[in-house]
């Protein structure tokens, strides 16, 4: 024979209860029935809140305390914010035109150096199509104004949002000074990173913006340390091409039998070692490549060659 079990706390349990079935129990079952009929009676007669389930209440705060962030369903239930869309959609109307027919007819028809139009982004799409997206709707419009002339294109305007707010301040051209120092090379053999001499106003001016508008494309824009590191010795103040040294050292494990294609630390994902932190007596910070910004004593070297630079 079985039982549902119940415990309720503050009454005492009693042995004799399944046994002998005595009077104390009796009275104390009768008591709990009717303490529970009462309470039953009175859930009945009292209508729910509507709107209301405590249960769920308890399980929502529980959930916003262990889980603040909103979950995919009440992200997506949530409005989004706006995004401006200003773009153009650039096709050919000769059906022999590649993609890259009709980007080489829009850089003929926008000129970006003579012209000033800025285009953020530039890719390719189907049908010999070439999607044009531009930070604000003068640059948009211009940029469409300007192709409106080539018959052999068909220019549209995607649907967009509300521009935002677009500033420019005035430069001094007479204090403008732009040179090309020298290019570093890039993973894609097609691209570089040229590094620019600027006056000091140009600098700042660069820096602030983040961003630069080159041709068709945006591109970011960081500062570039004045301090000469030899890609050889890994010395500071000289190239390699004028190195004294006969051998390279590695830049990433400091030893002089390989260079850094070849380190076989590297290859295993062990621990780098830099040799001028090693050499200078700081063993235990030397944990990092030669070339790296967290070395102690590059850092110091580069606040040498930055004492020299006219920031300002």
């Amino acid at each position: 024979m079985s039982a549902n079990v119940l415990t309720v706390p503050g009454i005492q349990s009693c042995k004799s209860i399944c046994m002998s079935n005595c009077s104390r129990c009796k009275k104390k079952m009768e008591a709990m029935s009717s303490a529970m009929k009462t309470m039953r009676d009175k859930r009945a007669q009292t209508p729910p809140t509507p709107g209301r389930n405590l249960e769920r209440e308890l399980a929502e705060a529980h959930k916003k305390l262990t889980n603040p962030k909103p979950s995919y369903a009440e992200a997506a239930a949530k409005s989004p914010t706006p995004q401006p869309n200003h773009t153009l959609i650039v096709s050919s109307k000769d059906k022999t035109h590649t993609g890259e027919h009709v980007l080489q007819i829009i850089r003929e028809a926008i000129d970006t150096k003579k012209s000033g139009a800025k285009v953020e982004r530039v890719r390719k799409a189907r049908n010999q199509k070439v999607i044009l997206k531009c930070s604000t709707k003068e640059d948009m419009e211009a940029i469409q104004n300007k192709m409106r002339s080539r018959k052999e294109i068909k220019v549209e305007a995607a649907k967009a949002a509300n521009p935002p707010a677009h500033h420019e301040r005035d430069i001094n051209l007479k204090e403008v000074t732009i040179r090309v120092r020298y290019r570093k090379r890039a993973r894609n053999q097609l691209q570089c990173h040229p590094v620019l001499e600027l006056s000091p106003s140009v600098h700042k001016r660069f820096l602030e913006a983040g961003k630069l508008y080159i041709d068709l494309q945006k591109v970011a824009v960081y500062d570039q340390s004045p301090l000469v590191q030899c890609a050889k010795c890994l010395g500071f103040g000289h190239t390699k091409a004028v190195c004294g040294e006969k051998t390279a050292t590695c830049s990433y494990c400091a030893d002089k039998t390989h260079e850094w294609e070849k380190c076989p630390r590297r290859k295993q994902n062990e621990e780098p070692k830099c040799k001028n932190c090693w050499e200078n007596g700081i063993k235990t910070e030397a944990n990092h490549e030669a070339f790296s910004n967290k070395c102690k004593v590059r850092q110091k070297w580069d606040e040498i060659a930055r004492s020299r630079i006219a920031y300002c």
